[in-house]
């Protein structure tokens, strides 16, 4: 019974991989798909040098899969985006993914990791692959459990990175208080590269939120957006904060500031400023 389990899973993966051939993209999201899987998935990629997408979010992966993948990064010519969030590679699947990253691939330029049990280790893996790469314009690590001091080693990364060009940087979910925020605030000072992050979920208050915005207003122009709902200790207190970045943008479109501890009042505040300025504002 297993092996026919397993021959079906195998004919599945090849006609799933067929499918998307032509359109350049392999979705194999949610399809239940292992480790052994991905050996395959890898050396497809390797021979046909085709895929610029390769999207295996929600299956049952892990760092064994991850170093598969990894295989199918080196001397990558053609595969620009890799989603392989909602599984369970860990630190260690991150290591494996990134070592291909460092100097001798400069095609991929979207990661997403979300959801996959990465802590402040996974972190300092990327740290290190952010430093020296300039390719990567979005990386997506929600959800995960990276703390304060995964904000740091990455922040601190990408300040030494003179050629980043990081446009997109996702934190969701990630036990982050205050000092991450500071953290993000610092780099924000000299980084000209990012124009949107997201912090939402976290642990975040009205001390680390006022100095990100203080930033934003002194330093950071360039930011379009960010997310920073369901930090609840975000309150009134920081209404003029965000007032004075709303009236002096000139770039904004999108911020989601719902779940927080505002008042009535002072949503009601936020949303007619908003309104006044013609951006959208979920609060």
């Amino acid at each position: 019974m297993a092996t026919n389990v397993s021959q079906r899973r195998v004919w599945k993966l090849r006609e799933s991989i067929k499918r998307c051939y032509d359109d350049f993209i392999i979705d194999l999201s949610n399809g239940g798909y292992i480790d052994e899987d991905m050996q395959m998935v890898a050396d497809h990629i390797k021979q046909h040098r085709k895929c610029q997408q390769l999207l295996v979010q929600q299956n049952q992966i892990t760092k064994t899969g991850a170093s598969y993948l990894a295989t199918a990064l080196k001397r990558n010519t053609c595969l620009q985006k890799l989603n392989i969030g909602n599984n369970q590679i860990g630190d260690q699947g991150v290591e494996y993914l990134v070592e291909p990253l460092f100097f001798d691939n400069d095609t991929l330029i979207k990661l997403h990791l979300q959801s996959n049990s990465i802590t402040e280790k996974g972190a300092e893996y990327l740290a290190e692959m952010l430093r020296y790469n300039p390719a990567i314009l979005k990386l997506g690590l929600d959800y995960n459990q990276i703390g304060d001091k995964g904000v740091d080693k990455i922040c601190s990364a990408l300040n030494l990175n003179e050629n980043t060009r990081l446009k997109a940087l996702y934190l969701d979910s990630n036990k982050i208080t205050d000092d991450g925020a500071c953290y993000l605030a610092e780099l924000l000072q000299s980084n000209q590269s990012l124009i949107g992050f997201t912090l939402a979920i976290n642990d975040i208050s009205d001390s680390g939120v006022q100095q990100l915005i203080q930033t934003l207003i002194d330093s950071n122009p360039r930011i379009t957006g960010f997310n920073i709902f369901s930090n609840k200790r975000i309150t009134d207190a920081s209404l003029d904060s965000f007032l004075q970045l709303f009236n002096q943008s000139r770039r904004l479109n999108l911020y989601k500031l719902y779940d927080c501890g505002f008042s009535e009042n002072g949503k009601d505040q936020l949303k007619a400023v908003a309104e006044c300025k013609g951006f959208d504002l979920y609060v």
